[in-house]
């Protein structure tokens, strides 16, 4: 990929990150105790990697009134150090017995068994008697107590529940007077009851600020492996012994830390611009970030919420943001953030500049920022297509912003939303909405289907009718004699056609009647007989003649009289047609064959419309019932999932009430109306409603929406008008203008819950609305709820810009402290009480370079790291916050 991202993100993971836990065990025996240490031929070298392989960070060897293996196992620790075989810190103790009472007597890491002799001649141990169950001291607890003071020690009472211990061991004056100057108290490993004691030195003795450290008191190589305690520390070494007075409930644990692996910023680095060679790693826990103005700290917070894109609930603020970064980034330079995702899994987000600037100056980002996986098995970098939400989250707070929380309701429900983790819900919530647009679309579709059929099927009724109609004047006698007329008429003239066809035939006939030859017959022998044939043919041709007469004359007489019958018929069939056709006219036709044609039309129509358009209509019917019960189903889990998320809403309220001091939510459900409101005004924008905004308040805060819905397909005027008292007009605007597609999704509008936060000031018994609070009030109510651990990284860009300074130093570093240990915290601040009193994990000092746009980090470490302490006191309010840690407890340190 170019880019060695694998080295970096293992850079990272090395570099040193601000105090964390280390594995301690304070109260360690070695074969220096000689009367009760079971591994007397042991080495300091094997006892020491014994220690090693355990998993120790430091120990302390408190043997019994000696140091006498001090100096060896220091020895042999650096001796491991050097060879890279391990690293562990000895601390030089030593155990002594006061009047009974066994004390731990702990020296910082610099000290060395002659410094424990002197503590030992000090307090009058001899030399023959140390390392012996016989060596006790005759000098007052309160004496060795002060004594190891004076000599930089730290004192412990050992295993304090015991009869030699201080607490169980003494009673009185005497133990009030010890448990007032000592450091710390023991308890044992194996005491079945540790926090029997610790509730009775702390409460019932009202010691509250008593440290609690446990030892395991091993006197046995193999016991070594005893559970031990973790101490927080920025580096490993005596003056945790310091910390954990200052901060007894934040620096110790009894168990291993749980491995949460919440979703943590692990470092930054950038391709260049104004933090150019600067690799950023970050505590998982409480981060700061210090400096003069212009040193970067803002840009810092900037560059990470930009990687991750996250915009600003200002828009003038998203605005300036933009521009800051294309001035921290000049020239196309690359941010990269390494991360733990919501998954525990590692992934770099990076982001490059480039951008357009439009004619008015607005800034728009091309590039959206680009996930990575870091698959540490391999040693591989993959890209990721998942979803930048679905990977990492952040809640971050710019300068100004906390203010703009206070202004709209929804944001101030955002706030309460992340912490019931209402994502969940939300993802249901719209996954519904997105089924129930889905069904919006089929029954909008299928309607219009449905209508269309019904505007054929409403002719069916008039089609049958005319087909009735129809059929009854065709049966009227008119029609049915009108064919017999018809055949008479041909009939007839199919007589006269043939009369005048013979006619013609006997006309055409040729009567030219040959002549006889001129035969000489007279010398014939039968002239007799010739004569005779003579005769019969002239005879013939006589009749022949009179016959074609006679013809003519039958034909002529046939036609007369033919036509005598024929005349008075017609006559009749005149007036029978003109019958015929003037109820054709009335009918609408011209002829009987459109007649018997439309009637065929008809009858073909009515049987589509029962075969293929009846049934098709009632298939749809069925399908919309179904998408109807669908989305009546829909709308009940929709009613649900937001009734649940109400209910979530109301059980936080009520619980953070009583837990967060002077502050009281209450959740008014479905009492926010400006989401409906706005879409009602969408709605009918267009809709010629006289006084429209009044008329649609009117609407809005009487009616809900899913309601106004049913009214509106239901047309019920009459009902909007008595619930609403808007004007007859608008009523039927209301159910007439919109279409149905929009009264569908008028069905799944929210009515929003409306949160209401009110602060108790200071002597005062009433809680005060958030809109009658100051300015610094107001963001000082919202700050409260804004740092409820929500299970994401949180970042907070000068906190006492917008709040009372009490606040900071007693609301937000009581929350820090609560939630330092499972959320990611960032505060860039000015203000010295927020680091010192929230026990700082990782402290930033940052700086500009002189003559430069570079920033650079001056110093970074833990609070008690000397250089940081000395940046933190230059803050404001600085001396006096380290006297408030160190008095935090009632304990002067």
């Amino acid at each position: 990929m170019g880019y060695d991202y694998f080295q970096e993100f293992l850079k990272i993971k090395e570099m040193d990150n601000g105090s964390r836990f280390w594995k301690v065990d304070l109260h360690l025996h070695s074969p220096a105790s000689h009367f009760d240490f079971k591994n007397k031929d042991i080495n300091e070298y094997e006892y020491v990697k014994k220690l090693i392989d355990f998993g120790y960070d430091m120990v302390a060897i408190t043997d019994h009134a000696t140091g006498e293996w001090i100096d060896k196992l220091k020895t042999a620790a650096k001796a491991f150090k050097n060879r890279g075989k391990g690293k562990i810190v000895i601390l030089p103790g030593v155990e002594v017995t006061v009047n009974g009472i066994h004390l731990l007597i702990i020296f910082p890491e610099d000290k060395c068994t002659k410094d424990i002799d002197h503590f030992l001649s000090k307090i009058d141990i001899p030399p023959d008697v140390r390392g012996r169950d016989i060596s006790h001291t005759t000098k007052s607890l309160v004496d060795v107590i002060d004594i190891a003071h004076e000599l930089d020690g730290s004192v412990i009472g050992a295993h304090a529940h015991s009869n030699s211990g201080a607490v169980n061991g003494l009673s009185g004056q005497p133990r009030l007077d010890v448990l007032s100057r000592i450091d710390a108290l023991e308890i044992k490993v194996d005491q079945e009851n540790p926090d029997k004691t610790i509730k009775y030195v702390r409460e019932d003795l009202g010691f509250s600020s008593m440290p609690f450290v446990r030892g395991s008191d091993a006197h046995d190589i193999d016991n070594l492996a005893v559970v031990p305690m973790w101490l927080r520390m920025g580096f490993c070494g005596f003056d945790a012994l310091t910390q954990i007075k200052m901060e007894p409930y934040l620096r110790i644990k009894f168990h291993e830390p749980d491995d949460l692996l919440y979703p943590a910023i692990l470092g930054l680095s950038t391709s260049g611009g104004i933090f150019k060679g600067t690799t950023f790693v970050f505590n998982e826990n409480f981060n700061i970030i210090i400096g003069p103005r212009a040193s970067g700290k803002s840009a810092l917070i900037d560059l990470i919420r930009w990687s991750l894109d996250i915009k600003s609930l200002d828009p003038d603020g998203e605005k300036n943001l933009a521009h800051r970064i294309v001035c921290f980034l000049e020239g196309g330079h690359t941010v990269r953030l390494y991360v733990r995702g919501k998954d525990k899994r590692y992934y770099i987000i990076e982001r490059t500049l480039d951008y357009n600037k439009d004619s008015h100056g607005k800034i728009s980002f091309i590039q959206k920022p680009r996930i990575l996986e870091i698959i540490e098995d391999c040693n591989e970098i993959i890209e990721s297509n998942k979803c930048l939400s679905d990977v990492f989250e952040l809640e971050v707070f710019g300068q100004g912003e906390v203010l703009e929380l206070t202004k709209r309701a929804e944001n101030q429900l955002k706030l309460i939303d992340e912490y019931i983790g209402a994502s969940n819900l939300k993802s249901e919530e719209q996954s519904l909405l997105k089924e129930l647009c889905d069904n919006s679309t089929c029954i909008v579709e299928l309607k219009e289907k449905i209508e269309q059929l019904n505007q054929e099927l409403e002719n069916r009724e008039p089609l049958e009718k005319r087909k009735k109609y129809l059929e009854e004047h065709l049966e009227h006698e008119i029609f049915k004699t009108h064919e017999f007329w018809q055949r008479e008429k041909t009939f007839l003239e199919d007589v006269k056609n043939i009369l005048n066809q013979w006619e013609e035939v006997v006309n055409s006939q040729d009567y030219y009647l040959p002549e006889l030859n001129d035969w000489d017959i007279k010398n014939t022998p039968n002239p007799p007989t010739i004569d005779k044939a003579k005769n019969i043919l002239n005879t013939t041709k006589d009749q022949l003649i009179n016959y074609k007469i006679k013809q003519k004359e039958i034909l002529d007489n046939s036609l007369i009289e033919l036509q005598k019958l024929i005349v008075p018929w017609e006559q009749k069939f005149k007036i029978a047609d003109d019958n015929y056709h003037n109820k054709l006219q009335e009918l609408g036709f011209t002829n009987y064959k459109s007649l018997a044609n439309e009637l065929t039309k008809i009858k073909t129509k009515i049987s589509t419309l029962n075969s293929k358009t009846l049934p098709l209509r009632n298939k749809y019917l069925e399908e919309y019932k179904c998408l109807q019960k669908e989305r009546a189903e829909l709308l009940e889990k929709l009613k649900h999932i937001r009734k649940q998320l109400s209910n979530k809403r109301k059980e936080l309220a009520e619980r953070l009430t009583n837990e967060l001091e002077n502050i009281k939510i209450e959740i008014s459900e479905a009492a926010n109306k400006e989401t409906y409101f706005s879409f009602l005004e969408q709605l009918y924008a267009g809709s010629g409603i006289s006084n429209r905004i009044e008329q649609l308040q009117k609407i809005s805060n009487t009616i809900s929406p899913q309601e106004l819905a049913k009214l509106i397909i239901d047309r019920n005027i009459e009902e909007i008008i008595k619930l609403t008292s808007v004007t007859e007009k608008t009523a039927e605007k209301i159910v007439n203008y919109p279409s149905f597609e929009r009264i569908l999704e008028l069905e799944t509008i929210a009515l929003d819950d409306n949160p209401r936060i009110m602060l108790k000031k200071v002597d005062e018994y009433d809680y005060t609305e958030l809109e009658s609070l100051s300015y610094g009030e107001k963001c000082s109510a919202i700050l409260s709820i804004a740092l409820l651990n929500k299970g994401k990284p949180l970042i907070i860009d000068q906190p006492e810009d917008e709040v009372d300074y009490n606040f900071v130093s007693n609301d937000i570093v009581g929350s820090i402290c609560k939630m330092k240990d499972t959320r990611q915290l960032f505060f860039s601040t000015y203000n010295a009480n927020i680091p010192v009193l929230g026990d700082a994990d990782l402290v930033f000092k940052l700086k500009k370079c002189p003559g430069q746009i570079l920033c650079k980090v001056e110093a970074q470490g833990a609070i008690e790291e000397p250089d940081i302490i000395k940046h933190l006191m230059m803050l404001e309010g600085g001396p006096e916050a380290f006297k408030k840690r160190s008095k935090k407890y009632g304990k002067t340190l």
